[in-house]
């Protein structure tokens, strides 16, 4: 079907939803068929169908739109209770994909357009989903194979965390390997929708920054569009809004004056001491009173807190004002998904939008905190609030008569309506300017809502009387727009949240995100760039758990009791029985300050609290996997960390987190957990007594019936116990049958349920799993020989599950290396269907030729390194490789072994003599190198060849891990007589080749080319259908691209410079960074004597004469005035009186780039950050400077440079000096880079303190800056070299053989193997096992040591470093 002949966007909007669009939506769609597009912004009141742009994206992606995207990110900064959008893209997808939603009538007409829509969207020979649909969000699962394949549409829906460090290539929770996965799919072809986006500016902010170098094409940046409801951040921005023809529309227009009336509340008696008391008591009672004066029967009363312990508080009075439990619901975002499940099971169908009104008899309260400003389509018929920021009210406001259409109009006047929907807001007059949650903006949005409406002086012992609330001000989203407009701009001004700047996003934070493995030691943080600076770090996440208690998890040997370990590996924590709390209130609750540990609200972005300690030592379980649990202290608990509590400790009940409640031991819900539609379930009585599918008080027929089957159910193993045989899948078989036919006969709507009944299925279709947990025991147990073991009880150990289906992994070489095929999986045979597989994926996403042949040759060649024969030795469960099937290449792709067998794997690996750690994508890109010789090809696209063959599994960006080979082969290439050794394997052109590559294509755009060839090796690796199109490779070049004729090369040695000096070093550096800037990429390469340990220069420059010239030369080109090549003589800003004009504070460092651009030129800000960072700060919150300056008194930063380089221009005799042999200068400070040029009085003739250094080298050393990366955690610093020992900052460096070019000096000298072992021992200590497979000779150090009388703080000195 051609794009004319395809249904209208009308026609597929009716299809899905039974309505037409709104005239906005219609012409959105309208605008972007017409080839624009997509605007920057979208500006449209609350409910009028935001989310609808899912299906203006989805519809305009079919119709082959100019701006369409694949994949559609819907970012909610909250925490929900209920993702409406979520629900919507499942609603679309489900629709598209073939499945019509129970209860839901479509015509044929509707399913012929919806067939049309998805046959466009559909791609060829994908008989998967046409859309596939995933939800990102704290507390929920999703897996990492989150699309199964690049070419399909997708709908995510998520937060600024999940989709943001995804984006920037440093996902949460997100293995290194699979990084550049996430951030291609995040990063490309995609459309990132951000709702509520004043909440997220400090990212949207980032992503400008980060995306501005990038090329302008959908497969090398995503499109960002801001949605708002709110006040708008003033930015000039393409924006589509609402028109004439929605005022006119006859729903819109009635949403648009939906009868909204405000009224204010301000108790004149409250304090600061008696505040939560007194509001408290104002909310509940004014719910109650409104309640009671509604006209419609069962009215919806929403009353909205700002913090969790607000609410509770009002939720507890609301009971006792014996409210009932059934007509009261408790709201708040930290709460458990399991039990948040239940409560929207039990209440939501009462509550929204698409409810009939008018079918209770009583009212429902509903208290909540900001979890219902979105997400949630709440329609309230009153509302109660606390006072907050005007953004948050109109939120707030938008659940309060949200679609007035569906109300009948009461028979009463008044308006012209017919009826009112009353909001009323209680202030808190002890609040000052700074509201901890909502900053200034609180007090500035009630002056202006005070001079509007004069509101209610309130007493405490006063009664609520609806009368008294007098008229109110109107406040539809109509008349709230004209109301804002009239404001003046001071008053508009003070509605304002104070945005929260993110960190400067210089090219250097991007690189260094870039480098996903290895991570560079000085990585950036991510969050300060999603969520602004001085923001809090991320929450801990915890469980609870019944049957583990940290206190006694220990065997006797100090360890996690191997008990404890197979529990969690049997029964692993799910995100649906986990909750999210800020590290402050988690301790706050252990040191019994209840209230203060409640005082927290449901933004994702907060205020940074001060982190106490914990008095009493309380012991909790980290978990990182279950091979690697940590019993630890809270007080060594770290923002990130997950941690298993017992259930005992309290803290939390059926609605979340709850500090201020002693609400006795916590429901374990493990069982609960859906686990992806596999769950895993422990038969225990908890099951009947504790998780609430059948209610302890309930002694009606149906759960009597139920109990019963439940008792069957965990008796199955009775029978076990005098045979000492376990009970196997089929047992199982009948009893859930029983449970499941109660459960669909009572229709139970409950997590548990849900799970039992897939149990059932799981046992029909012979997939269920019986699993036995090990008894509760701490003490390691070997039974001696001979002696009969007494049978221990089966009862509470059995674990039932649903069987998983393997899917094609590539996280590690086991999971990329086995199948669950009964043939033997051929490597000529696999490599062929990645590689047609890898080239239909690039062609259907609409990749050019020359990348499609990039991606197919890539995929032929990417497993080679299995052909080493200690690899198939594994591969053949421990047997070696035939001679004859070695030398025909006839070789396996995939192990024959059980996936889920690590035993059998680990004892083929012990017999074949592999390394352990050894990637085969080294050898795979040695070997793809003599075959690409035949191939014709540019260079670049050559290039692009190896980088796939070596990332293929996440490595190599840019390095593969360095693994020794202590006996290595000679590795036969088939159809040549050519062998490869697999002696050193690390190829140190990568890091060169991967900068080249990232500037060519884009940092998204490669990680796409990345992405298609690892997802199509999944995607065969599982078993799926592969492509039956042969690749059709692109016309060879006429004349391709020749590699670059190397220059004649002469290394030369520097015998001035010893690499184990700091000075030395540094000097070393800097002659490699000039000379690479001066000669051009790759020329230049720098190592160090194996036996002097001297600097060693490989370049086309044959002698010291010749590079002590080329220095020279570039010193001359420094304009007259001026500190730095190519950068002008007005910056960096030299000597002057007053404070140094480059230590400004953090906020203002932005300010301080764009001047150095000013004055200095194109290259003097990448100069400023490798000076000063604000990922830092000192004590008086200014920018912090690279620990390589120690100023002295008011010295200034720039003549850190100008002072040497004065000396260098007095004498340029002095730069030969520097390289052949040191004459020291007297007078010549060293910049404190040299202790040797301190001479205090002692060492003087004269009695003077005078300095007595190098410049040539001082100078020269300079110059190494840009190669040593400056960086913090938000507070404190990180810097190239420069690590923390024994609370010392100390500086550490290798010396290496290899001669390195720059970019591989860069890669190595951040390498996390540099990191020196933790000890409380004065002398560092490295682990040589890591440092020589990168070629280090050695590591040598040094510290800074004070100069007597000094002011600075002090100079390099060399320490000792032990290498064991």
């Amino acid at each position: 079907m051609s794009p004319a002949e395809l249904p209208t966007f009308t026609a597929f909007f009716k299809a899905v939803h039974g309505h037409g669009p709104f005239p906005w939506q219609a012409a959105l769609a309208d605008r972007l068929l017409a080839g624009e597009d997509w605007p920057e912004a979208v500006d449209v009141p609350t409910g009028l169908g935001k989310t609808s742009l899912l299906d203006i994206a989805l519809y305009t992606a079919a119709a082959g739109a100019v701006d369409r995207r694949r994949r559609v990110f819907f970012i909610v900064d909250r925490r929900l209770v209920v993702d409406e959008a979520f629900e919507h893209a499942n609603v679309i997808a489900g629709l598209l994909n073939g499945h019509t939603p129970a209860g839901v009538d479509r015509t044929a007409a509707d399913l012929a357009v919806l067939a049309a829509i998805a046959d466009r969207l559909r791609q060829p020979e994908d008989q998967g989903p046409v859309v596939e649909v995933t939800r990102m969000r704290g507390g929920t699962t999703w897996s990492w194979q989150w699309i199964q394949r690049p070419d399909r549409h997708a709908l995510v829906v998520g937060t600024v965390d999940q989709i943001g460090s995804r984006l920037f290539l440093r996902g949460y929770g997100v293995s290194d390997r699979l990084r550049p996965i996430d951030a291609a799919l995040v990063g490309t072809d995609s459309l990132i929708l951000v709702d509520e986006a004043h909440l997220a500016q400090a990212m949207l902010t980032s992503i400008d920054a980060a995306t501005v170098d990038q090329p302008e094409h959908r497969l090398a940046r995503p499109r960002v569009v801001q949605m708002s409801a709110t006040v708008k951040d003033g930015a000039a921005r393409r924006t589509h809004s609402i028109g004439e023809a929605d005022h006119a529309h006859p729903v819109a227009s009635r949403r648009l004056t939906s009868p909204r009336w405000m009224h204010l509340v301000e108790p004149h008696k409250a304090t600061k001491k008696n505040a939560s008391q007194v509001i408290t008591a104002q909310l509940a009672s004014w719910a109650q009173a409104l309640a009671a004066a509604q006209p419609m029967a069962g009215p919806v009363v929403l009353v909205v807190c700002n913090t969790v312990a607000r609410a509770r508080a009002v939720f507890t009075a609301l009971a006792q004002a014996q409210i009932a439990p059934e007509r009261r619901v408790l709201l708040i975002g930290r709460s458990r998904p399991a039990d948040r499940q239940r409560l929207m099971d039990t209440f939501y169908d009462r509550i929204q939008v698409k409810r009939k009104h008018g079918r209770e008899s009583e009212p429902l309260y509903v208290v909540a905190t900001q979890t219902v400003e979105v997400g949630a389509n709440i329609d309230a018929d009153v509302l109660l609030s606390e006072s907050a920021s005007m953004t948050a009210l109109i939120q707030r406001l938008g659940r309060l008569a949200r679609t007035p259409e569906t109300r009948e109009t009461p028979a009463t006047t008044g308006s012209e309506w017919g009826w009112r929907a009353p909001a009323v807001i209680v202030h808190d007059p002890s609040v000052e300017d700074e509201d901890p949650v909502y900053g200034a903006a609180r007090q500035g949005t009630w002056r202006l809502l005070s001079r509007l409406c004069p509101p209610l002086a309130a007493t405490p012992k006063q009664a609520c009387t609806v009368e008294d609330l007098g008229t109110g001000i109107e406040v539809s989203p109509a008349a709230l727009k004209e109301l804002l407009a009239q404001a003046t701009g001071e008053e508009r001004a003070a509605l304002q949240e104070a945005a929260k700047a993110p960190p400067v996003m210089h090219p250097g934070v991007m690189r260094s995100w870039e480098h996903t493995s290895p991570t560079p030691v000085t990585d950036p943080p991510v969050a300060p760039f999603l969520h602004g600076l001085d923001t809090r770090d991320p929450d801990v996440t915890v469980l609870w758990r019944e049957d583990i208690d940290p206190a006694t998890c220990l065997d006797t040997t100090g360890k996690v009791a191997q008990a404890v370990v197979e529990r969690l590996r049997l029964v692993p924590p799910s995100s649906d029985e986990q909750l999210q709390v800020s590290l402050t209130a988690l301790r706050r609750w252990r040191n019994s300050d209840h209230v203060a540990a409640g005082q927290i609200a449901d933004l994702e972005t907060g205020p940074v609290r001060d982190v106490e300690e914990v008095a009493e030592q309380e012991f909790v379980l980290r978990y990182r996997g279950h091979r690697d649990l940590e019993r630890i202290t809270l007080n060594q608990v770290r923002p990130g960390d997950t941690v298993i509590l017992p259930s005992t400790f309290g803290g939390c009940d059926r609605y979340g987190w709850a500090p201020q409640h002693h609400t006795g031991p916590v429901v374990d819900v493990a069982d609960l957990a859906s686990r992806r539609g596999f769950p895993t379930v422990r038969l225990d009585q908890r099951l009947i007594h504790t998780v609430g599918l059948v209610e302890a008080n309930d002694a009606s027929a149906p759960a009597q019936a139920l109990r019963q089957a439940l008792h069957e159910l965990l008796a199955v193993q009775d029978a076990f116990e005098e045979t000492g045989r376990a009970p196997e899948p089929g047992d199982y078989r009948a009893a859930l049958e029983q449970v499941n036919a109660l459960i669909q006969e009572q229709r139970l709507q409950h997590p548990l349920a849900t799970n039992l009944t897939r149990l059932a299925h799981a046992a029909k279709n012979r997939s269920l799993l019986v699993k036995i947990l090990p008894a509760e025991s701490t003490e390691p147990h070997t039974p001696d020989p001979g002696v009969e073991v007494e049978q221990e009880s089966l009862r509470g150990r059995v674990v039932l599950a649903a069987r998983r289906v393997l899917r094609g992994g590539d996280t590690d070489e086991a999971s990329a290396s086995t199948t669950d095929e009964s043939e033997p999986v051929w490597l000529d045979d696999h490599q062929d269907q990645v590689a047609r597989q890898a080239a239909a994926f690039a062609r259907n996403i609409g990749l050019p030729g020359t990348e499609v042949h990039a991606v197919y040759l890539a995929g032929l060649y990417h497993d080679e390194g299995k052909r080493d024969p200690r690899f198939q030795t594994i591969l053949r469960g421990g047997l070696p490789l035939p001679a004859a099937q070695a030398q025909s290449g006839q070789v396996l792709a995939k192990s024959l072994q059980a996936p889920t067998d690590p035993t059998a794997r680990e004892q083929a690996l012990r017999t074949s003599g592999y390394p352990p750690g050894t990637r085969h994508e080294g050898l795979s890109a040695r070997i793809a190198q003599h075959h690409l010789d035949s191939h014709g090809l540019d260079e670049q696209v050559r290039d692009l060849v190896l980088h796939l063959v070596a990332s293929h599994h996440g490595h190599s960006r840019p390095l593969l891990p360095p693994v020794p080979d202590p006996a290595p082969v000679q590795v036969p290439i088939p159809g040549t007589d050519t062998t490869v050794d697999t002696a050193d394997l690390l190829d140190w052109r990568s890091p060169a080749r991967f900068a080249r590559l990232n500037h060519t294509h884009g940092r998204w755009k490669l990680t796409l080319l990345e992405a298609v060839v690892r997802m199509a090796d999944m995607w065969c690796s599982a078993g799926q259908p592969v492509t039956t199109t042969t690749h059709t490779p692109p016309r060879p070049h006429q004349h391709p691209t020749p590699a670059a004729t190397a220059a004649e090369a002469h290394t030369v040695t520097l015998p001035a410079l010893d690499g184990r000096d700091p000075l030395g070093f540094l000097t070393s550096l800097g002659v490699l960074r000039l000379l690479h800037q001066h000669l051009g990429p790759g020329r230049v390469r720098l190592s160090f004597d194996a036996l002097m340990v001297t600097a060693q220069i490989t370049s086309p420059l044959g002698d010291v004469e010749q590079i002590s010239a080329a220095l020279h030369r570039i010193v001359q080109d420094i304009p007259t005035g001026g500190a730095l090549p190519q950068v002008q003589a007005a910056w960096p800003p030299q000597i002057g009186v007053g404070k140094d004009p480059l230590r400004v504070p953090r906020q203002h460092l932005q300010e301080l780039r764009d001047r150095a651009r000013q004055l200095g030129g194109e290259h003097a800000p990448a100069w400023l950050h490798t000076i000063v960072t604000d990922l830092a700060t000192d004590n008086d919150g200014r920018v912090v400077l690279t620990p390589f300056m120690a100023p002295a008194g008011g010295q200034k930063a720039a003549t850190f440079f100008s002072k040497p380089l004065e000396l260098v221009l007095k004498d340029p005799k002095v730069l030969h000096q520097a390289l052949t042999g040191w004459q020291r200068l007297e007078g010549c400070t060293g910049e404190n880079l040299d202790h040797r040029a301190i001479r205090t009085a002692v060492d003087t003739t004269t009695g003077a303190s005078t300095p007595n250094g190098v410049p040539g080298a001082t100078w020269l050393a300079t110059q190494a800056l840009p190669l040593l990366p400056l960086s913090g955690d938000g507070k404190y610093l990180r810097s190239g070299l420069w690590y923390r020992h024994n609370r010392q900052r100390i500086m550490l460096w290798p010396v290496w053989k290899h001669p390195l070019d720059l970019d591989s000096v860069q890669a190595l000298l951040t390498h996390p193997n540099l990191t020196p072992q933790p000890a409380d021992q004065p002398t560092l200590r490295l682990d040589r096992k890591g440092l020589a497979p990168l070629g280090v000779l050695t590591v040598a150090a040094a510290h800074r040591r004070p100069i007597p009388g000094g002011k600075s703080a002090g100079v390099l000195t060399p320490m000792p470093v032990n290498l064991f």
